[in-house]
């Protein structure tokens, strides 16, 4: 009985001097304390910062998905454009203009949907002459294939248009040798026939105002030359609408000009 007595008093001892060991364990000095509390700090002013990022992430959530309908809208405005684009490409001829676009003049008030572009004013000596660098209206290949088939032959949209180019291009080569023959700004060997175009040719009434070139411009032309595939094209190219001729009388010779109509 005794015994039984004082192993229980050991017992309870031993848990006593157990829970007072743990409890030294649980026991810091100042230092150490001080450091805990540092790292406390810090711990905190981290978690401080993570809360900050996460609401700049939510704000910028926000704003992305209150721009979504906008973005969406501008997806579609641009899909709706590439198919237009697609079409207008599907619709002209692979020859692209080697003349650089007359850049357009907007002016007045109003409505100027409807209105057309603003030209540039003249300068003395250039109210007949027409605009040097004005493109050339290309023919597109369903101009060309409703055409018969004996007028067209073997001709292609991109050679017709290529022809239709050199002749802009000698189009604007007489007019700025007319321009500079009235201002008296060309010499040399070209001189006399600038002189010539200017006061002889230029002055006749169908002339006037139009981008033209004499049929002797084209002996000097690379895809359009007086032979029997040259005639063809300036065929196509009247019926389309493109060109025009006049017969103008120069010094008792008769001269075919041809027109370039805009």
């Amino acid at each position: 009985m005794a015994t039984g007595v004082l192993e229980q008093v050991v017992l309870a001892f031993s848990a006593q001097i157990s829970e007072l060991q743990q409890a030294t364990l649980l026991r810091a000095d100042d230092a150490s304390a001080a450091l805990y509390k540092d790292d406390l700090v810090a711990l905190e002013s981290r978690v401080r910062e993570l809360e900050g990022r996460v609401r700049g992430v939510r704000e910028q959530l926000a704003r992305d998905r209150a721009a979504l309908p906008a973005a969406q809208a501008v997806i579609r405005a641009a899909t709706l454009q590439q198919r237009q684009l697609e079409h207008v490409e599907a619709c002209l001829p692979t020859f692209l203009p080697s003349l650089p676009p007359t850049p357009p003049v907007h002016g007045g008030r109003g409505d100027t949907a409807n209105a057309e572009p603003a030209r540039r004013p003249r300068a003395p000596g250039q109210e007949n002459c027409a605009e040097p660098n004005a493109v050339p209206r290309y023919i597109s290949s369903a101009e060309l294939e409703s055409l018969s088939s004996y007028m067209r032959g073997r001709l292609t949209a991109d050679r017709v248009n290529q022809s239709l180019d050199e002749l802009a291009a000698h189009a604007a080569r007489n007019a700025a040798l007319v321009l500079a023959a009235r201002r008296g700004r060309v010499a040399g060997a070209d001189k006399r026939h600038g002189m010539w175009l200017a006061y002889s040719v230029a002055i006749k009434e169908p002339l006037r105002g139009q981008r033209w070139v004499l049929e002797s411009d084209l002996k000097t032309g690379n895809a359009l030359k007086l032979d029997k595939s040259g005639k063809a094209i300036l065929t196509v190219l009247r019926h389309l609408g493109r060109i025009s001729e006049a017969r103008v009388s120069v010094e008792g010779t008769t001269l075919l000009a041809i027109l370039l109509q805009d």
